[in-house]
C-alpha cells in the first residue's frame, strides 16, 4: 500500500514548486510589511509628540546646521541663506551663493528661520538717529574690601566735636566697620526648607580661567 501511494504521488513539477514557494514568500512579505507599517506609525506618533509644524516661504532667510570648517564632527548654524522654493512638505531648495550659483536641498530639521535684528530709532528733524541703550546703573561691591579707601560716611549735620568723636571711634574699631564680612553670635537666622525635600544643587564645572580668581575670593572671605 505504501508503495502504491508513493508511486501515485510522484514528484511535483519544478514550475509548480516554484510558484508555490513564490506564493508563500508573498504571503510572508505582506505580513512583514503590515507589521513594519504598524511599528513605524507607532514610533512616528511618539517622535512627533513635541514636534511643531513649520513652513518656509520663498525668499525667506534661514540658518543652516552645517558641519563646521574646524571639524567635520562639529556642526553649527551658518548663514543666513535664501529659500528658493519648497521641494516637498519637509524639504526646501536653498541658495548657498549667487556667484557662482550654488543650490542644495535641506530638510526642515536642519533649517531655522533668520530674524533680522531690530534697532530702536527715533525720528529727528534732519533724519533718523539711533537711540543707544541706556547702561544699567548697578552698584558693584569692591572685590577686596581691605584695600577699599572708602570709610563710613558721617552726617555733615552733626556738630564738629561729635564728628571728631565718631572718627576716633571708627579708627579704634576698624574691624567692626570693615567691608569684609564678619561673624556674630548675637543673632541667628534659620533657613527653613520644605519637609521631605532635599535641596541638592547640580554640579557645575568651574572654567579653568576663573578657578584661580574664585579660590582667591574664597580665601579672602574665610
Amino acid at each position: 500500500m505504501a508503495a502504491e501511494i508513493w508511486e501515485e504521488e510522484g514528484e511535483k513539477p519544478l514550475l509548480e514548486y516554484v510558484q508555490e514557494i513564490k506564493s508563500q514568500l508573498q504571503m510572508v512579505w505582506e505580513d512583514i510589511r503590515s507589521q513594519m507599517e504598524r511599528a513605524q506609525s507607532k514610533q512616528k506618533s511618539y517622535y512627533d509628540q513635541g514636534a511643531k509644524a513649520r513652513q518656509l516661504q520663498p525668499n525667506d532667510k534661514v540658518l543652516i546646521l552645517r558641519p563646521s570648517s574646524e571639524s567635520k564632527l562639529l556642526a553649527k548654524w551658518q548663514g543666513p541663506y535664501t529659500v528658493l522654493k519648497p521641494v516637498s512638505p519637509v524639504t526646501y531648495l536653498i541658495e548657498l551663493s549667487k556667484n557662482p550659483k550654488r543650490v542644495q536641498i535641506y530638510h526642515i530639521n536642519l533649517l531655522k528661520k533668520w530674524v533680522e535684528p531690530t534697532m530702536s530709532v527715533t525720528a529727528a528733524a534732519t533724519g533718523f538717529m539711533v537711540t543707544p541703550e541706556k547702561p544699567l546703573d548697578i552698584e558693584l561691591c569692591p572685590t577686596n574690601p581691605d584695600t577699599s579707601s572708602e570709610r563710613p560716611q558721617v552726617n555733615p549735620d552733626i556738630p564738629e566735636p561729635q564728628q571728631r568723636q565718631l572718627d576716633c571711634l571708627l579708627a579704634q574699631h576698624t574691624s567692626f566697620f570693615s567691608g569684609k564680612p564678619g561673624k556674630t553670635t548675637l543673632i541667628q537666622h534659620h533657613i527653613r526648607t520644605p519637609e521631605g525635600q532635599t535641596v541638592r544643587p547640580g554640579p557645575y564645572r568651574i572654567p579653568e580661567a576663573r578657578r584661580h580668581l574664585i579660590e582667591k575670593e574664597i580665601k579672602t572671605m574665610l
